[in-house]
């Protein structure tokens, strides 16, 4: 008499099943749509903010308190772009990381390629610490429907809903540059 073995365990059918479930499962509740990632991504973002006012405030140092202007520039990237290699050769902190684009090359200029935030041109040191400097909620909406960040003349970074609840007003001889969309 011939008896069919008994086998335990899964067949690797059951086996793929069980692991696309718990893919599936990890990707519903982790995914990047939810809080903890968002929040992640504000606080890198802040940070990226944090480095560009320090790049910004060597550049005013050699520049009588005066941040990088560029007359005629029609976005972000040109101003911002003159900070590069003298101020930072670290260029990866100009882009969101909520926005999934790569970020920069190392060293190089990036006039020409695009950024992730707007930059208020035309300010320097002198002008009121509450004076936005740079942000991330004109640009497109880099962090979609959750607001963004606003970074202040004296350092500081806000996070705003996605309306402001405070103007982000410049002074008259102060003009926000969008990054390139």
């Amino acid at each position: 008499m011939f008896r069919k073995p008994i086998t335990t365990g899964f067949s690797l059918v059951e086996l793929l099943v069980s692991v696309l479930l718990i893919a599936t499962l990890y990707a519903v509740v982790l995914g990047p749509s939810t809080a903890q990632v968002q929040a992640r991504h504000f606080a890198a973002c802040a940070e990226n903010l944090r480095k560009i006012h320090l790049a910004l405030g060597i550049y005013a140092n050699d520049h009588d308190n005066a941040y990088p202007s560029v007359p005629g520039a029609t976005s972000s990237e040109q101003p911002l772009s003159l900070l590069v290699p003298k101020c930072t050769t670290d260029t990866s902190f100009f882009t969101c990381p909520a926005t999934g684009h790569t970020p920069l090359r190392q060293g190089q200029a990036f006039s020409g390629r695009r950024i992730s935030y707007a930059y208020a041109t035309g300010l320097s040191r002198n002008d009121p610490p509450g004076t936005p400097l740079a942000c991330d909620t004109r640009t497109g909406d880099n962090h979609k429907k959750s607001g963004g960040n606003v970074l202040f003349i004296d350092g500081h970074v806000e996070q705003v809903a996605p309306t402001p609840p405070r103007d982000l007003a410049l002074p008259a001889h102060a003009v926000w540059l969008d990054s390139k969309q």
